[in-house]
């Protein structure tokens, strides 16, 4: 009964409109019927198991109305770049876990972009029931201990000791629609074009790390197939609705809103936003799973923090002649740390990863607060333009002794004693010979 006056709470208002700033719907405390249905008929598997042929086929591609979603891992490419070896492992774990509840669940895997997947869903229920059991599986992984030793990956717990972030950040996005569906003439699989697969990715864009965004129109039809099967359930019948009148979907949908609801979720609206390449903002949600609403809190003090951040930082002063956004200035800085952690990696024989920077110095000159001179901003960016140009220098004398290889580049890790030496042998070398060539030219 709860659950009821809940949902149908937001019925009351346009979907434009919609301004409760966080919904509450509590675990029901029912049997999840739809996952014990689903685990009867696989025994033991394990989340883990790959072996993707014990579960049932993947579902036929929907068509018509279609929810999709579009998944992204959050500074995916930074932590490649610092723990590639970890980052195979972690992908495949990734990578295993979304296939494997794809088929538990009931979705389709439209196609994968790096570590983005797209996929999509016949009911906005069993969309809005993969995301919520991939974000709570990917915290159960044995990812390396390098992720989760790692800024963008360490564990982090809500204030009553429950784990909300641990590993890879999944940002998920979620909106339904009828988009252009046809298969492609080489994968021989359904793909899906058209502005509402393009709106789909932008929604998706707009989330962050664990967060997963829905659209206005997906919030929507999820509340008017709650209010039809709540009334429907309330009349004994199976609802008059042109959408529910199968009765196998219906069944489905009804099973998915159970375990949906046995679960509860919040849903939190962040307002309009100008997505790109779009030229009307759209109105954005926030769903969690009960059980990790606590990244909402967890979140808004991060934004709190960095806005406070952003507004003791660093500012020129009033009568600046220079035109230079100090965020350019400190980006130049990172440069010249990455740069620095890439040189500091090659002098080190044997290791397989690069080292990641410190930049707490970085963090706290950023955050100090005060006015900043002209005079300190061109003294700033000169002595970083040194710092780069000795890394490049660096950098260069060694793929001049000891040319880089792709995808060997640690093997090429030395002392740069030994390169200085390698080139004194060599100009040595270089002189003698022009000594003996001049000899050879000279008049007798």
């Amino acid at each position: 009964m709860v659950m009821m006056i809940g949902v149908s709470d937001l019925r009351k208002r346009e979907r434009a409109r919609f301004r409760t700033h966080s919904m509450s719907m509590g675990p029901t405390g029912s049997p999840d019927e739809y996952f014990a249905a689903r685990r009867g008929k696989r025994g033991r598997d394990a989340v883990g198991d790959s072996k993707l042929a014990r579960l049932d086929q993947e579902v036929d591609a929907p068509v018509g109305d279609v929810s999709l979603v579009f998944t992204d891992i959050k500074s995916s490419t930074l932590l490649w770049e610092t723990y590639p070896i970890a980052m195979r492992s972690a992908i495949k774990m990734h990578n295993e876990v979304m296939r494997r509840h794809l088929r538990i669940i009931g979705g389709y895997e439209v196609k994968t972009e790096g570590d983005a997947f797209m996929v999509a869903f016949p009911t906005v229920t069993s969309a809005l029931l993969w995301c919520f059991t991939i974000q709570s599986q990917l915290l159960d992984v044995q990812w390396p201990q390098e992720i989760l030793s790692s800024v963008n990956g360490q564990e982090v717990q809500d204030s009553d000791g429950n784990v909300i972030f641990r590993g890879l950040s999944v940002r998920m996005g979620i909106h339904w629609g009828q988009p252009v569906c046809e298969v492609d003439p080489v994968t021989k699989r359904m793909d899906y074009f058209g502005p509402m697969v393009n709106r789909a990715a932008r929604i998706s864009a707009v989330a962050d790390g664990g967060q997963i965004t829905v659209s206005s129109d997906y919030i929507a039809e999820i509340q008017r197939l709650l209010e039809t099967h709540i009334e429907s359930d309330r009349s004994g019948s199976t609802g008059s609705d042109d959408t529910l009148n199968d009765d196998m979907l219906s069944h489905t949908i009804r099973r998915e809103l159970r375990s949906l609801s046995s679960q509860g979720f919040e849903v939190k609206d962040i307002g309009q936003r100008s997505l790109k390449g779009l030229e009307n903002p759209e109105h954005i949600y926030l769903m969690y799973p009960h059980s990790l609403a606590s990244r909402l809190v967890v979140q808004q003090q991060r934004a709190d923090a960095e806005a406070a951040s952003n507004s003791n930082a660093g500012t020129k002063t009033r009568d600046s002649q220079l035109t230079i956004d100090t965020e350019d200035v400190w980006e130049l800085w990172n440069i010249s740390l990455r740069l620095e952690m890439l040189c500091s990696t090659l002098e080190c024989p044997g290791t397989t990863e690069l080292k990641a920077p410190e930049t707490a110095l970085l963090e706290r000159m950023k955050n100090r607060g005060g006015e900043i001179t002209d005079r300190f901003l061109i003294n700033f960016v000169e002595h970083q333009v040194s710092r780069i140009e000795s890394c490049i220098t660096s950098l260069a004398l060694r793929n001049l002794i000891r040319p880089f290889r792709p995808g060997r580049l640690f093997e090429q890790a030395c002392p740069m004693a030994d390169i200085l030496s390698e080139l004194t042998s060599q100009l040595a070398e270089l002189k003698a010979f022009k000594e003996q060539a001049d000899f050879a030219m000279a008049p007798s």
